[in-house]
């Protein structure tokens, strides 16, 4: 195995000099190069690069997103876009920073985590964007009809032997008054 070369800016100009990246094939200057790429002999340019890490990034959101049922559990929605992983018991701040000592690390760094970890079930769910921002911001979903509890509702939801009723008011969840 090769050693990883020590970077520094006087020795940057003669590791790029004549070197193209490995995807687009422009030359590489000390501007457009990605810089951490060259101790492991990888020549990148930055937007190459940036396109690359998206890709990865998006690869684990997708895995994770499967790994947890593939659609938001409360409104059905299925476009990657719009799905995120939540924290079931809303401790996510706190186990990020217990994890990676920042409660602001999330994305990839947080996908890797749990397909790492295994996809640990139990802790996490899939939940759009909106119903999640719902989740936080009012306790409890819209979808729900009413002020129920959120976690109440999506456990009555998860049982595929019960109706889902909201568990305040006692009244049945349909598509009428869900949506």
């Amino acid at each position: 195995m090769r050693k990883a070369k020590e970077i520094n800016d006087t020795n940057i100009k003669s590791i790029l000099s004549g070197k193209v990246c490995n995807v687009c094939k422009i030359s590489l200057t000390i501007e457009n190069a990605d810089k951490h790429a060259l101790p492991h002999y990888y020549y990148s340019c930055n937007t190459c690069e940036s396109n690359r890490k998206k890709r990865i990034g998006a690869e684990f959101k997708m895995l994770a997103i499967q790994a947890y049922g593939g659609k938001c559990i409360c409104c059905g929605i299925v476009d990657n876009v719009f799905l995120t992983i939540d924290h079931i018991k809303e401790n996510g701040a706190e186990h990020r920073r217990s994890l990676f000592g920042n409660p602001k690390k999330c994305g990839i760094v947080f996908y890797r985590w749990l397909k790492n970890q295994g996809y640990p079930q139990g802790d996490y769910q899939t939940l759009c964007l909106s119903c999640n921002f719902a989740k936080h911001v009012l306790g409890y979903c819209p979808h729900t009809g009413c002020a129920a509890p959120y976690d109440a509702y999506i456990e009555t939801v998860k049982n595929d032997n019960a109706a889902p009723c909201c568990r305040t008011c006692n009244v049945l969840l349909t598509e009428e008054n869900l949506f």
